[in-house]
């Protein structure tokens, strides 16, 4: 079950970008997991208000 606060704290960080990502980023943020994300997007908005455990599809891809 995820927490309040992470799913709290994942709805603050979507909410300017798109809501329907609250419950992974939640998810992400409960498990303390990278959220891997194919929203180029959304991951730039995540890194630009400080979290940090998010990288893009094309970036993984480019590390493998």
């Amino acid at each position: 079950m995820i927490s309040n606060q992470s799913y709290y704290k994942a709805f603050n960080l979507c909410k300017n970008v798109d809501e329907k990502d609250t419950p992974y980023l939640a998810l992400s943020i409960e498990l303390e997991i990278h959220l891997l994300t194919q929203d180029e997007k959304l991951a730039a908005h995540l890194k630009q208000e400080g979290f940090d455990k998010v990288i893009s599809l094309t970036d993984f891809l480019s590390e493998i």
